[in-house]
């Protein structure tokens, strides 16, 4: 993922009880101007069983429950923005 600078403003800090990082600079990005899809690999990637994160994808509770916290911090973050 790559940004502008002046991003960085609008995303941080990143709170602390999210867990996609990638998710929540992505959706700020887009709220607050506009964001690009880059359809082609610009590096290899590389995956190993001795990796921090793994590939396995979350149970649906874990998920709503995600996506919960997620909502709440963008709330949380407009409120104190204005």
């Amino acid at each position: 993922m790559a940004f502008k600078s002046e991003i960085k403003e609008k995303i941080l800090p990143i709170p602390n009880n999210i867990e996609m990082h990638d998710q929540w600079i992505g959706i700020l990005a887009e709220m607050n101007g506009k964001s690009y899809f880059l359809n082609k690999p610009l590096i290899k990637y590389r995956r190993h069983n001795a990796n921090n994160s793994s590939m396995k994808h979350y149970g649906i509770m874990k998920m709503i429950r995600n996506r919960t916290v997620f909502i709440k911090e963008l709330i949380i973050r407009r409120i104190r923005r204005k």
